[in-house]
């Protein structure tokens, strides 16, 4: 792969590479049976343990090496020279050096990503950085300590930089460890920014990426174990997607089975264990809908076009095949026209489209992401990102400091979330009946429909009840209880340890035990979870009978709009007298690979469903002025804390119970069932089963009882998103936090966030959003505040390490656990009914001054790990245009004709996980406009080449 970056960006970015995951040299006489330390051989290292290796898995996860490089007597070579890994030492610099056609895969696919997945200005500040970074002023203004902090290491690094004459990459490692430790620590938010998003981006794709592609996979799944795709999911104990075993074990005969039980070799090395992975017979792949009758296919109007097929533009209407119902202009664009016109398939969009479509309306969908068929979803990570995410996963806030996950594509934020249903709090609803004026949002009103179209959507996508409603009847009712994945089950035994309030939650999940339950961020390739794009989407195909269909990857520029007479308008909407019209959008012509223009003209109304960060955009791309567009940005700021638990402590009481399952190293693998049956211990395994099946509500009100405080959840956490998550302080502690990730226990602050909110403006392209926020100082002592609430859960449910998501954290071990092992066993077994943890805990000081560090680190710019899955309310409903964007019905101030109907218009944050919201609001406007347009005579005839 040829690079565009060049050679003296390439040598900087290996360097970066080789520093936040360096290959450590190991010993080479390490049998099956023999444990060995890592070797370290810098300064700045050697202050660890050397890390113990157990087995061949381990010492490939810590001997890898991600970049390919020249040995330094070679680099002055031509192109076919030999190539060696680079294992850099304390006396040995990462070399200089250009990329060639032998570099690794990683590095392909690392600078892929910064070539076409980065914003333009994103790319440009990213190269830019590169550059600057190989000239020597460059290595002195990014990389150099602070004189202040460390004046040691200043005069150091200054003599290195300008009397050895060296830039980055020509440091040593322990330079250049220290050199990032210093620019993650600096004063400067630019300087933490920029190691951020170094961090982020290297450590992410690290762990995610594959080293065969998808048709390698398939040809040789027998024969490569599938942890052995990534160099460091084996050691992990990460099984990459659940199919790939159902795969393999379809694949493979009895015979070949029963000879894999009595002997394993390498290239059967996990074969074995496959069925602890497996979801059987219940694993077959579902399709959403027909996808002829839902896609709208314009590869034949292009071709017709192409071919110059003239077209009468007063041809009669075919109503029952919209495709059909299209005029073509003297320039580029085709011109389509439906009764409504939809931007946007996700929570919103998909039920507008059902609503409408039940009133026999024609529709069309619109969505800028792509549809991915069942067949196609390889429950990868780093696929799913690529395709079903905002920015192929990369969209962060303005200042790069939270990482924001969105959907984009056909089914949106419910095609790749998490499927947690919770009701709208009655304390939130309560209060946009009261602070905004929205009656039909209060608590048991008869007038307004919300309660009734609440009932509807939860039943149409199967969300179980979220009951019990108390902590003790949600471990004890033993149906609900089963339910749970392990981190779930250890999670509410620890709520009830320390007598915080928590509960079941509602979800959408046909059968929440599956594992491939814990897959559905990345896709749900089974139809086991109920999402818009098997429910809603598909009965609005369904009802439209060929008039309803779906246009992937269509990207919209602007919505047109007309002046028109409003005498005779209701002059309390203080409209400008303007009507939406009709869409005007770009698509990709397959055939040539042109990208067209194209103008669908809507009947009756256009509804706006593009999400809170891109509906604003449109807003402001289509000319409008509401001051109010693009603010009250709520995001749910997310941050978390993780436990680590040592080996299992019941099985070393009931070893009987354990089914041993050979593997090459010789240990003994708990099996699933196994580990269900005794409910605690073994690997926990987060990722598997169904995610977010309990909540904690002990801080939801927040410091100032207002209801402005955190949820506690426990989400699926993949290997990427950890690796992006968790602190980097130096190359051992990253690493070996990830390698007892299998045996964690991640826990997910959200909060309700208050304030002013943040702001979603158009970028610099004019396309993507540009998302400004900021944490409110109350905000930040809530999730501190729930943070340590965190830790006491962790302690109660028996973990050995604690950390979490700040840079400054030095973590909590101890030795001597405050429960000890028979009490755990006890209070698991129900025969302790209750621990007073709190109590323990206050009684040793360790503990305490830890919970003390946690406030005094606080949450600052690029000092916290913090995310968003959740964006609500930046063109939010009211009683006025002047403090809110649409009206009740969510009709638009500005334009008639125009309503928006997604998360965007929530008056403040849901305080919950906001999907059963939004699914609720969408039904409850798209059936009161229905019932509208049945009443109402709207713009028939438009000339589109007015100015709009």
């Amino acid at each position: 792969m040829a690079s565009n970056i060049g050679s003296r960006r390439s040598s900087i970015l290996i360097s970066l590479v080789d520093t936040f995951l360096p290959p450590l040299s190991l010993p080479h006489d390490t049998g099956s049976n023999k444990c060995s330390d890592v070797n370290v051989d810098n300064t700045i290292l050697l202050g660890h343990k050397p890390p113990t290796v157990k087995n061949e898995s381990e010492m490939r996860f810590w001997s890898t090496s991600l970049v390919v490089t020249l040995s330094c007597d070679d680099a002055s070579n031509d192109d076919n020279h030999s190539l060696s890994s680079s294992h850099p030492s304390k006396s040995s610099p990462s070399p200089a050096l250009p990329l060639s056609s032998s570099q690794t895969i990683f590095l392909e696919k690392l600078i892929e990503t910064i070539e076409k997945k980065l914003l333009p200005h994103d790319r440009f500040s990213l190269l830019l950085f590169l550059y600057l970074s190989s000239t020597i002023v460059g290595s002195f203004l990014f990389f150099l300590p602070s004189p202040i902090h460390d004046p040691i290491r200043f005069l150091r690094h200054t003599f290195n930089i300008f009397i050895r004459w060296k830039n980055f990459s020509q440091w040593t490692l322990d330079e250049r460890i220290a050199a990032l430790q210093d620019m993650r620590d600096s004063r400067f938010e630019t300087r933490r920014a920029i190691f951020t998003g170094l961090k982020r981006l290297i450590c992410g794709l690290a762990f995610t990426y594959l080293t065969l592609t998808e048709e390698d996979i398939n040809d040789r799944i027998k024969n490569v174990s599938p942890m052995k795709i990534n160099p460091f999911w084996e050691a992990m104990s990460y099984p990459g997607p659940i199919h790939w075993y159902h795969r393999s074990m379809k694949d493979t005969t009895k015979d070949e089975k029963e000879e894999s039980s009595s002997h394993v070799d390498d290239n059967h090395e996990s074969s074995s264990s496959d069925s602890k992975y497996m979801d059987s017979e219940k694993m077959t792949i579902t399709s959403h809908f027909n996808q002829n009758d839902a896609l709208l296919n314009l590869d034949s109007l292009f071709a017709q076009k192409k071919n110059k097929m003239k077209i009468n533009s007063n041809h009669p209407r075919n109503q029952n095949d919209p495709e059909k119902n299209f005029k073509m202009n003297a320039g580029d664009d085709l011109v389509l026209e439906y009764d409504v016109v939809i931007i946007g398939s996700g929570a919103g969009g998909s039920v507008a489209a059902s609503s409408l479509t039940q009133h026999k309306h024609s529709v069309l969908v619109l969505e800028k992401g792509p549809y991915i068929p069942p067949s196609e979803i390889s429950n990868t990570e780093c696929e799913a990102l690529d395709r079903s995410y905002e920015r192929h996963g990369l969209c962060t806030s303005s200042n790069g400091n939270i990482m924001i996950l969105a959907g984009s594509t056909v089914g949106g934020g419910t095609t790749i979330n998490w499927g947690c249903c919770l009701d709208t709090p009655s304390y939130v609803r309560e209060e946009w009946a009261d602070k905004f004026g929205l009656e039909q949002f209060r608590n048991g009103s008869e007038e307004y429909t919300f309660d009734e179209s609440l009932k509807y959507v939860k039943h149409r996508i199967g969300s179980t009840s979220p009951t019990p409603s108390s902590t003790n009847d949600a471990i004890h009712d033993d149906a609900q209880y089963q339910q749970h994945n392990r981190a779930n089950k250890l999670f509410l035994k620890a709520c009830k340890n320390m007598r915080y309030v928590a509960s079941a939650t509602g979800n959408n999940f046909v059968d929440p035990t599956l594992n491939s339950a814990g897959y559905t961020t990345l896709g749900d390739k089974y139809g086991n979870k109920q999402g818009t794009l098997v429910t809603f989407l598909k009965d609005a195909i369904k009802n439209g009978q060929g008039r309803t269909k779906i246009l992937e990857n269509c990207t919209v520029e602007r919505i047109l709009h007309d002046k028109y007479n409003c005498n005779n308008h209701d002059m309390k909407r203080k409209s400008s007298g303007r009507k939406a019209v009709g869409v005007l959008a770009k698509v990709k012509d397959n055939l040539n690979n042109k990208e067209y223009s194209i103008t669908i003209l809507a009947k009756k109304c256009v509804i706006l469903s593009a999400g809170s960060l891109n509906t604003p955009c449109v807003m402001l791309r289509s000319g409008f002025k509401n001051p109010n567009i693009g603010k009250h940005l709520r995001l749910h700021p997310a941050t978390g804390v993780i436990g680590t638990f040592s080996k299992t402590k019941k099985n070393s009481t009931k070893s009987s119970n354990v089914i041993k399952i050979p593997s090459n190293d010789n240990t003994t693998i708990n099996s699933y069932s196994s580990l269900e049956k005794q409910g605690y211990g073994g690997n926990i395994e987060a990722y598997l089963g169904a995610p977010m099946t309990s909540v904690c509500g002990h801080f939801e009100q927040g410091p100032k009882q207002n209801g402005y405080g955190a949820k506690i959840e426990v989400p699926s956490v993949h290997t990427g998103t950890l690796s992006a998550a968790v602190p980097w302080k130096d190359p051992i502690s990253f690493k070996r936090k990830l390698l007892e990730a299998k045996n964690s226990l991640p826990l997910v602050i959200l909060q309700r966030d208050t304030g002013v909110g943040g702001r979603v403006l158009l970028g610099p392209d004019r396309f993507h959003p540009k998302i400004d926020y900021l944490l409110s100082s109350e905000d930040v002592e809530s999730m501190l505040e729930a943070m340590v609430g965190c830790v006491k859960l962790l302690i109660a449910a028996g973990a050995d390490k604690i950390y979490t998501l700040q840079n400054d954290d030095e973590g909590l071990e101890y030795v001597d656990q405050i429960i000890n092992d028979d009490d755990i066993n006890d209070m698991i077994d129900g025969k302790i009914d209750d621990i007073d943890v709190d109590r323990l805990i206050s009684n040793r000081k360790q503990i305490v001054s830890y919970l003390n560090s946690i406030h005094r680190n606080g949450i600052a710019p690029h000092q916290t790990g913090i995310f968003s899955a959740h964006q609500m309310g930046s063109c939010r409903m009211g009683t006025s245009p002047l403090n809110s964007v649409v009206d009740e019905n969510g009709e638009t101030w500005e334009c008639d004709n125009l309503f928006i109907m997604d998360t965007s218009v929530f008056p403040t944050a849901s305080g919950s996980n906001p999907m059963i919201t939004a699914l609720t609001i969408s039904h409850m406007l798209s059936t009161r406009l229905a019932k509208k347009l049945a009443n109402k005579t709207f713009l028939k005839d438009v000339n589109i080449n007015k100015s709009y």
